[in-house]
């Protein structure tokens, strides 16, 4: 399944993330290193890798803006590691429904 086949269900989970921590879909694909816009777009890539685990780490990155998927797996891993260690990140990501663990 490619990513461009689910622009409706994209724009849904980003829309999701975005209401969620209140920064805007347009932050979330943008370049601002804030910590709350880093975090919000951590939630967008593994919300995106976990809906879509069968698009390539690169297409995640085209459509988050992104350069290239370096980028995508340093923001999951880096979710990994504030879902551990961030309560208030944890709740966020229970309330979309990302689980501790993305592939």
């Amino acid at each position: 399944m490619s990513i461009e086949n689910n622009t409706i269900a994209e724009i849904r989970l980003l829309t999701a993330v975005s209401e969620a921590t209140n920064v805007p879909v347009s932050a979330i694909k943008g370049e601002r290193r804030v910590k709350s816009i880093c975090a919000a777009r951590f939630l967008a890539m593994a919300i995106m890798r976990h809906h879509f685990p069968l698009c390539s780490w690169i297409e995640i990155a085209e459509k988050l803006g992104k350069k290239d998927h370096s980028t995508i797996y340093y923001g999951v891993c880096r979710y990994h590691d504030l879902y551990q260690k961030d309560p208030v990140f944890r709740g966020l990501a229970d309330k979309l429904g990302i689980p501790a663990r993305v592939h």
